[in-house]
């Protein structure tokens, strides 16, 4: 979903706020508008300028030029030339004001920043065609259509978002997920040697209430939806599988495997994590990067309606047969943490 940026454009002081209530008729060839992003690739973080260099063709009362960027990025006036500076957060909102501006054979230069939050997922982001929507002397309202030029996409280098946390100790300052040790002891938090439950767990899932794996054969011993029940053990033998969808099973909207478990205490929503999901993805030998099976967790009061918790994976493409993913650029899905082999 994208808010629509409104830049206004006025060349007086008394402005009177209006709906524009429908999009009004459309005139062409009327204003040419030239963009220029500088840089055009950034981090998430960083600021960006535009520079708009219009040239218009008519006799106005009032100028607007629309501009799509994604929600919550920041814009800010940089240099607006001999116009007023304004946006706006409604749609199809624009300002009036009395006089008559006459905008034949003028070009004009509008600048301005955009910062990119912290977190916004990595790629390639278009912006629009822009228009222009004005009113004559006669007081008709219509829009141009304008011919957008130069630059039309800024990208955001994935680089810097594998800011979550890493499979096992977790080794991203400032990660929000790091990863809850299934056992503590003696050879050090998550090593199962030696180790014993962590107690920070105050319940365990006690009861199967459904089991609906994909639709394949799965056989032993990866089939007991009771295995589910109780303490973590750190076996990664010791799962039960859901199933898995190839390409045209999804394609052909097959639904993924489940399995619905209930407490005998309700989970509530406290201060830090409330609930953990220990798999059984293990670590790469040699690298950071993490073979696992990655899940959706949902919870419900009533058995019936269920909420989602938010996650974000950034990993490009299918990790494919025996694939590892980074971990780092993966988010409240359940799996990306070690649960086999000694660590938990």
């Amino acid at each position: 979903m994208q808010k629509k940026r409104f830049f206004v454009l006025t060349t007086i002081m008394l402005l009177l706020s209006i709906a524009m209530l429908a999009m009004p008729a459309v005139a062409t060839g009327e204003a040419t508008i030239t963009r220029t992003i500088t840089p055009s690739e950034v981090s998430d973080g960083d600021t960006y300028n535009v520079t708009l260099t219009a040239s218009f063709n008519t006799d106005e009362d009032s100028i607007v030029i629309h501009e799509d960027l994604p929600a919550d990025w920041s814009l800010t006036e940089v240099d607006s030339g001999r116009y007023i500076w304004n946006t706006s957060e409604e749609d199809y909102t624009f300002l009036d004001f009395y006089g008559t501006v006459n905008l034949t054979g003028v070009t004009d230069t509008i600048t301005y920043s955009v910062t990119v939050p912290d977190g916004t997922v990595s790629g390639t982001y278009d912006y629009g065609p822009s228009y222009v929507a004005g009113e004559s002397e006669s007081e008709e309202e219509y829009a141009w259509t304008v011919n957008t030029t130069g630059d039309d996409t800024v990208t955001i280098n994935a680089v810097s978002l594998n800011i979550y946390s890493t499979a096992m100790e977790n080794t991203n300052p400032g990660a929000p997920d790091p990863g809850i040790p299934g056992f503590v002891g003696p050879n050090g938090d998550g090593k199962t040697d030696c180790g014993t439950v962590n107690p920070i767990f105050i319940t365990w899932a006690s009861t199967v209430v459904d089991y609906s794996p994909a639709n394949q054969v799965i056989g032993p011993p990866f089939s007991d939806p009771s295995k589910t029940l109780g303490p973590v053990t750190g076996d990664n033998f010791d799962i039960v599988s859901l199933g898995d969808l190839n390409q045209d099973q999804i394609n052909a909207g097959e639904l993924p495997g489940s399995v619905t478990l209930g407490f005998d205490l309700p989970i509530a929503n406290g201060e830090g994590p409330d609930l953990a999901v220990f798999e059984n993805g293990f670590i790469v030998s040699g690298t950071e990067s993490i073979f696992a099976e990655l899940a959706y967790v949902e919870v419900s009061t009533d058995g019936i309606v269920f909420a989602r918790f938010p996650s974000i994976s950034l990993t490009s493409g299918q990790a494919g047969g025996y694939g590892s993913i980074d971990p780092a650029y993966v988010y409240n899905l359940a799996g990306k943490h070690v649960n086999a082999y000694g660590d938990s």
